[in-house]
């Protein structure tokens, strides 16, 4: 069974109470409003997965990764911030059919060393390969 966590569900539930928590207290849109923009990601995220669990476990290839959370992934990592860890959590799945075992291997040691400078040179390798294939 997949868990709400690998598919995003908990990242959903912890923006919408944001979101919820800062309109009752009447917060600008400059509040709110990228909240939002964050939970409407979540949910394409959440859909992208959901459609890859289900792809696999009905033997149907995996569905390609969107450009924009790839290039999501890699901007968090460029910039050192921590939710780079929780979006390749969310993206790891497609990553690994994605990648290939060895490629994605290496991105893994990144990510597990928070050593985001060689994961955003690595996925940037890996996002230019992909384009020139």
């Amino acid at each position: 069974m997949v868990g709400a966590g690998l598919i995003g569900a908990t990242r959903i539930m912890r923006l919408a109470g944001s979101a919820e928590t800062a309109l009752e207290q009447g917060r600008s849109i400059d509040i709110v409003g990228p909240i939002l923009g964050q939970l409407t990601s979540a949910f394409s995220e959440m859909r992208d997965e959901a459609q890859f669990w289900l792809a696999n476990a009905k033997g149907v290839p995996c569905p390609t990764i969107r450009t924009d959370g790839l290039d999501e992934l890699y901007a968090l990592l460029d910039s050192r911030n921590l939710a780079a860890s929780d979006k390749f959590g969310l993206l790891s799945p497609s990553l690994n059919e994605l990648l290939g075992a060895v490629r994605f291997d290496r991105l893994c040691y990144a990510m597990d060393n928070l050593d985001f400078p060689l994961g955003a040179q690595l996925l940037r390798q890996d996002m230019l390969a992909n384009a020139q294939a």
